[in-house]
């Protein structure tokens, strides 16, 4: 990506691994609805998108199991609940997740790092566009109260915004 190619460096630690599709919502679940394993090694959700459609997933971080061996599992044993029949829309899509906010060099001369590329993906609930969104709010804020040539000592207040509104 763009930032690696820029000289950031990344910590291959907070990786998370993730898998999702969509489902007829059978039940007319309302509401979210998540799961976690006992040991907190992963948590799955059911998140109704429309009145016809559930966005149902799962997450794991550190996990000795297979991710498509724990989804299964939770179709199986949750979901089905709310879903009778495990009809996906198209076939279910797994990612990456960068996790737990990066720890340093958000910015750079001229450059702030924003969403995934902080790694705001939150760990506990695989929650990525509300702090996406809030970093380039920031960032936003404090490239408009900075000025040329917009080097890295005007653009470390990001730094500190982020970690203290979003590194929570």
């Amino acid at each position: 990506n763009l930032a690696k190619k820029l000289g950031f460096e990344f910590d291959e630690e907070n990786v998370a691994a993730a898998i999702r599709g969509y489902l007829k919502n059978t039940s007319g679940l309302k509401d979210n609805v998540f799961y976690f394993e006992e040991d907190m090694s992963g948590y799955g959700w059911i998140l109704p998108c429309s009145e016809n459609t559930l966005n149902v997933g799962f997450g794991i971080h550190n996990s000795s199991n297979s991710l498509q061996y724990l989804f299964n599992g939770f179709l199986e044993e949750k979901v089905r609940v709310f879903s009778h029949r495990l009809d996906f829309t198209e076939k279910p899509k797994g990612a990456s997740l960068r996790i737990g906010l990066k720890k340093k060099d958000l910015c750079r001369d001229r450059v702030v790092l924003i969403g995934e590329n902080i790694d705001c993906v939150y760990d506990l609930t695989g929650d990525s566009i509300g702090p996406a969104m809030e970093s380039g709010i920031i960032a936003g804020e404090v490239i408009a109260q900075s000025k040329p040539p917009y080097d890295v000592q005007q653009l470390k207040e990001y730094e500190s915004m982020v970690k203290g509104k979003i590194g929570k």
